[in-house]
Parts: structure tokens; sequence; C-alpha cells
């Protein structure tokens, strides 16, 4: 509570390429008011205590898999391995997948002017590409 270091931990190893110190500070801007901090230690215990909340929307998905699907996979996310990957791309058929070989879990950082162009090619488009990283 006394210093966003989840966020700060995060910035620093997270992310592939090495942030601006302007850039940290805007990430961190939200967390330096004290009274804002309880998010960071909030947050993760959130994700564990939602695990029927999940298995809700898992549940959901079959009646999906007609969508078609832009799916973005950071290669060097150690949160979210190649066979998760793997599981969305065969939920939906109609997908087309662009790996980032040199991103990590925070991958909007990394190559957001790789994926702003794709989303709009993808929304654009009637025709799902389908691809694999």
């Amino acid at each position: 509570m006394n210093f966003p270091g989840i966020v700060s931990w995060g910035l620093q190893h997270e992310v592939a390429r090495k942030l601006p110190p302007e850039g940290i500070d805007i990430d961190l801007r939200p967390f330096l008011p004290p009274h804002r901090r309880g998010i960071t230690s909030f947050y993760p215990g959130q994700l564990t205590a939602a695990t029927d909340y999940f298995a809700q929307l898992e549940a959901g998905l079959p009646g999906q898999t007609d969508k078609k699907a832009l799916i973005f996979w950071a290669l060097k996310d150690p949160g979210f391995p190649r066979n998760d990957l793997v599981r969305w791309e065969k939920t939906f058929p109609s997908h087309k997948t662009i790996g980032f070989p040199n991103a990590s879990h925070f991958f909007f950082e990394d190559v957001a002017d790789q994926m702003i162009p794709e989303i709009r090619a993808f929304m654009s488009s009637d025709q799902p590409g389908t691809g694999r990283p």
C-alpha cells in the first residue's frame, strides 16, 4: 500500500522494450495517491475469486465459435503459454492470429503501432484470415 510496486515491477519486467521514464510516470500516476493504491493489492485476488464467473464465460464459448476472431499473442508472456493460444485458435476456427515474438505481458506497450492497423483491417473486413504466429 505504501508504493505501487506491482505496477512498477510489471512495467519494468513485462514490457519487452525499455519504456521512457515519462511513460512509466504516466502509468504509475494513478497509483501515487495513497487512497488509489488498494487496487494493486486488491486486483490479483479478484482474478482467483472469479473462478465461477470464468467458468460461465468458458461454458458460453461454444455458442460463439462461428464468430471471426482476431487473436494477438505476446510470445514472451510468461502468464499465457502457447497451449492457451492453441485453445483459443481451436475455439474460434475463423481466426487470424498475430504473434509478437518480442512482446511480453503488456504487449500493447510494445506493439501498439502494429496492432492498430491490424484491428482496423480486421474490423473492416468480412473475410476472416487464419494464421499462426
